[in-house]
């Protein structure tokens, strides 16, 4: 994702056009003009209850969603090839971390699936737990059954957290898997600027269902 080519700027050199918060160019985190319009046009493509910019790539869209979803000290049931951000979440809220060990290719040493049978016999033993996060689609690209899986923690009432991090162009093509978006996840997080065409760091947090307090979201993000 570091090479895309310089034509998709056209007429426009981005450093011409960087400037810092000033009036006329709205504030990313109290977004009311330039940014509100384009987060909304954003949100209501992907037919969310809210999409978020964010310019810490899925790192910061991660920590913010699990301190969204869990309080201190709280249990939460992870996939064991998540990304170090969701450990370093772990360890920030004292959480209690269950793992999920998704089934790995032998040959190849790669993550191949995640089964919902699975995630049900965790959830049923930790009924206390306040979310699951799961990587989807793998850095190696095998995608998980999200909605079978969305089925499991809707009916046990906790919130599901995709790291979709390697899948933002999902959306845009009818021969993409597709998004967690619109398969039932609660949260989902993108990277556009890793299969899209957007600045290093760049990425989308979408708040998909009402189990998720878009005021409490904000106010991750923003601290």
């Amino acid at each position: 994702h570091k090479r895309i080519p310089q034509e998709i700027f056209k007429d426009v050199h981005p450093y011409e056009v960087d400037y810092t918060e000033v009036d006329g160019l709205d504030d990313l985190h109290e977004p009311a003009e330039m940014y509100r319009s384009s987060m909304d046009r954003m949100k209501e493509f992907y037919e969310t209850k809210e999409t978020f910019y964010l310019v810490n790539g899925s790192t910061s869209g991660i920590m913010a969603s699990i301190a969204a979803v869990c309080d201190l000290g709280d249990t939460i049931i992870i996939g064991r090839n998540c990304h170090k951000s969701v450990y370093r979440a772990v360890e920030l809220l004292g959480l209690h971390p269950v793992y999920l060990y998704p089934e790995v290719d032998a040959e190849n040493g790669i993550v191949i699936n995640m089964e919902a049978e699975q995630v049900s016999a965790v959830v049923d033993n930790y009924p206390e737990a306040k979310a699951v996060l799961l990587v989807s689609p793998t850095y190696e690209g095998m995608v998980m059954d999200i909605r079978a899986i969305a089925n499991v923690t809707k009916k046990q009432g906790i919130s599901l957290i995709v790291d979709e991090a390697h899948g933002a162009h999902f959306s845009f093509g009818e021969d993409f898997p597709e998004s967690a978006v619109g398969l039932g996840a609660d949260i989902v997080i993108q990277s556009m600027h890793k299969t899209m065409p957007a600045f290093t760091q760049t990425a989308l947090l979408h708040v998909c269902t009402d189990r998720i307090s878009v005021k409490k979201m904000r106010e991750s993000i923003d601290c």
